[in-house]
């Protein structure tokens, strides 16, 4: 009696082992599908800015392209280089061929407006040669604010110091605020369209 019990007792066993490694197996895979779900939903939220994330969220509708800073901050690099380095083609590389520059200071009871890149190339050239010292402008803080796919508007911070004396001190010559608009251009380089510069002093 007893062997008996024991064969017919092993068999049940056995399926009920396998009945609930069936139920474990189809429950990780419920599981699996279920996050793989929500990741899918989280990103192409993402994509439509409607996520926390980097890939276009912006609500902007820009096809999920962001917008590189780092190619437009080197935009306002390469102005500042060309400038203290006196490289007249670097400067009029960093803008349009239709730029425009609003120049405030309290110097002025009115902005200086300059419209067209070779009346801005001429405010540069001739404030260069005006010189007889070494320029360094700081550009910090800057924030890129996008306004469509080809088009940002950057708040900058200016830091202008002077060596008038290679053997002695730079100096705070002034400060101020840039304000631009640049755009994405055909060769995809992005150029200042408007500079608006005002300064906190009269020098």
């Amino acid at each position: 009696m007893t062997t008996t019990t024991s064969t017919r007792t092993r068999p049940s066993r056995l399926l009920l082992i396998g009945v609930l490694v069936a139920a474990l197996v189809a429950a990780t895979v419920a599981t699996t599908t279920a996050v793989a779900g929500r990741a899918d939903g989280a990103i192409g939220q993402d994509a439509s800015g409607g996520g926390w994330g980097n890939g276009g969220g912006n609500g902007n509708g820009n096809g999920g392209r962001d917008i590189d800073e780092q190619a437009v901050l080197r935009t306002l690099f390469q102005w500042s280089e060309g400038y203290d380095e006196n490289e007249p083609e670097l400067m009029r590389d960093a803008f349009t061929q239709d730029a425009r520059f609003v120049y405030s200071s309290p110097a002025f009871t009115e902005p200086l407006v300059f419209e067209g890149i070779d009346a801005v190339m001429k405010l540069f050239t001739d404030s260069l040669a005006a010189q007889n010292d070494q320029r360094r402008h700081v550009d910090t803080n800057s924030q890129v604010h996008e306004v469509d796919r080809r088009t940002v508007q950057v708040t900058t911070y200016l830091t202008l110091l002077v060596v008038a004396d290679p053997a002695g001190s730079p100096f705070l010559q002034s400060t101020g605020v840039y304000r631009d608009t640049l755009v994405l251009e055909r060769d995809g380089q992005w150029r200042i369209k408007e500079r608006n510069l005002t300064l906190d002093t009269a020098a």
